[in-house]
């Protein structure tokens, strides 16, 4: 694993997201990857590679053939708000 930071400091009034981090081996950005969703964010470097851990240890979780886990690493919930199986 290969993390990578960015101070990205978007124009947003709210300081939660000026940093991000990203596994550099296995992200690609790409909108259909799986992983597209794996960026961690912080208002510091190291609330934001806390951040990624906390997604990548979710993602470790989730079943690769639940449609519903691959839309958002983050939320482990069906549209009827019914955890994943």
């Amino acid at each position: 694993m290969k993390i990578t930071t960015s101070n990205i400091n978007p124009p947003v009034p709210s300081r939660d997201y000026d940093w991000s981090a990203i596994d550099s081996d296995t992200y690609d950005g790409a909108k259909d990857s799986s992983n597209r969703h794996q960026v961690g964010y912080g208002r510091t470097e190291r609330e934001a590679i806390a951040n990624l851990m906390e997604i990548l240890a979710d993602a470790e979780d989730c079943d690769p053939d639940c449609w519903c886990c691959q839309q958002e690493a983050t939320a482990h919930t069906s549209f009827s708000g019914k955890p994943c199986p």
